[in-house]
């Protein structure tokens, strides 16, 4: 399994995360036109294999991004509170740590009215497939 995959399954499996933003916006990165928010973007930003002395057995990313954005700073941070148990409580296919939290501002254009844009950054050490 993926870094990607397993995260990706932790976030839309989780009820706490679902109930605040659906399934379908919960991504990796691609196409984020028409994205609606609140959104989760996640990816790995440091990867590297895990590995014994006779093979690879398994994935590891040092730094694993998670991007919230909402409307609102407080609907930005319940998201991330969910995110992070979702991930801390690993499974038998992997585990999460998260390492730090950051919160940004952008600027956004919403009906042509500018609009600012909550992210709530969350940085994770993730390995999975050990």
């Amino acid at each position: 399994m993926t870094l990607a995959r397993w995260v990706q399954r932790r976030l839309v499996q989780s009820p706490q995360v679902t109930a605040l933003v659906p399934a379908d916006r919960i991504r990796t990165p691609g196409p984020w036109h028409g994205l609606q928010l609140p959104a989760i973007v996640h990816r790995p930003v440091a990867q590297e294999p895990v590995r014994s002395m006779d093979a690879v057995y398994g994935a590891y990313a040092r730094f694993y991004q998670i991007a919230i954005y909402a409307w609102s700073y407080e609907m930005a941070e319940r998201v991330a509170d969910a995110v992070e148990e979702a991930l801390e409580g690993g499974d038998a296919d992997g585990q999460a740590i998260v390492v730090a939290r950051r919160y940004m501002l952008d600027e956004e254009t919403r009906e042509g009215a500018n609009a600012v844009v909550h992210e709530v950054q969350i940085d994770a050490t993730v390995l999975v497939g050990v």
